[in-house]
């Protein structure tokens, strides 16, 4: 109500009319009976293994709710309120039956770790600057290899950390 008194004109006296217009709304919500709920659909079928093995492909699986093709059925599930494990159970697929593709999952964990996500600071401060040292070093010794200037001693010789 404040974001909306905020950005429209209203007069101080047509404050307690606006309060009471907005309360009596949110009381005639909560007076609007049982809450509506989903009929159970008729019971399906458990799909068959060779059905399982056919919904799981390289870049897609297929869901058994509508046949849907999606990367991730994680998303598809909520807009049908169920979780990964009401809906392995519902069909009958296995404790290991993928929610997300292989590839997917292989693509944002090679990028999470590209960033540095779950490493600890120090080692991903470590790792960090280590990785600007290389790129550092492999400009210094390229420029000068061209240039025919004088080496760096060899990573052995140098301390590490």
């Amino acid at each position: 109500m404040a974001a909306f008194v905020s950005r429209q004109a209203v007069a101080a006296a047509d404050l307690p009319g606006l309060m009471r217009t907005v309360r009596d709304g949110l009381l005639a919500l909560g007076d609007a009976g049982p809450p509506i709920v989903a009929e159970p659909e008729p019971d399906r079928p458990a799909p068959t293994p060779a059905q399982i093995r056919k919904s799981v492909h390289p870049d897609r699986l297929i869901s058994f709710i509508n046949g849907c093709e999606c990367r991730t059925l994680k998303r598809h599930l909520t807009a049908y309120g169920l979780t990964p494990d009401s809906y392995r159970a519902r069909f009958s697929l296995p404790h290991d039956y993928p929610m997300v593709v292989a590839g997917y999952a292989a693509k944002h964990s090679a990028l999470a770790k590209a960033i540095g996500l779950g490493v600890h600071g120090a080692q991903a401060a470590w790792q960090a600057s280590s990785s600007i040292v290389n790129d550092a070093e492999h400009l210094y010794r390229s420029r000068n290899a061209v240039l025919g200037r004088a080496k760096l001693p060899d990573r052995q010789t140098r301390m590490t950390p």
